[in-house]
């Protein structure tokens, strides 16, 4: 028996011919594009915050908002802050899950496009149906420019994201 006949050898070359496919992800690496795009969209949140000079002001009050059932406790800031960025990267957790289900075999622009359908889709139940569907953002006072920023800056991390999550 050579090298290339033995099992770990066989696993490798299974391995290799199933690259790109969602299938065989680990819950892990399903999470992954969620992540990214919490990570990018609060960066854009706390960017918008830094020029009013609050930068953790709307993750603050999602927090104080989702804490809001405990009337009559006063939580520190930081607990609030923290409590806020966990229900906006649960949200995008949600929603990278979603959508790597949705892109399972979409590649390239394709894959891109998916992504600003799901994101513009998220937008609009963001707007009709639930406020909270993209995170922080309804708490926010971004300006349009900052909102299409947002809007752009989850697509992106959406597709880059599952592309990374496949290929890592």
């Amino acid at each position: 028996m050579t090298w290339a006949d033995s099992d770990l050898e066989r696993a490798r070359g299974a391995a290799n011919t199933d690259r790109g496919s969602l299938t065989r992800l680990s819950f892990a690496r399903r999470i992954f594009p969620g992540l990214l795009a919490a990570a990018a969209t609060a960066g854009v949140i706390v960017g918008d915050g830094w020029r009013s000079g609050s930068a953790w002001t709307t993750f603050i009050e999602l927090g104080a908002a989702s804490l809001a059932a405990s009337i009559g406790s006063a939580y520190p800031s930081i607990v609030l802050a923290m409590v806020g960025l966990s229900i906006h990267a649960f949200w995008f957790v949600v929603w990278g899950l979603c959508f790597t289900a949705v892109a399972r075999s979409l590649r390239g622009g394709k894959l891109f496009i998916a992504a600003a359908i799901v994101t513009a889709t998220l937008w609009v139940l963001a707007r009709a149906v639930f406020p909270f569907a993209l995170g922080a953002a309804e708490l926010s006072l971004m300006s349009a420019a900052h909102a299409v920023l947002y809007v752009v800056t989850i697509a992106v991390a959406l597709t880059i994201g599952t592309r990374l999550a496949r290929y890592a």
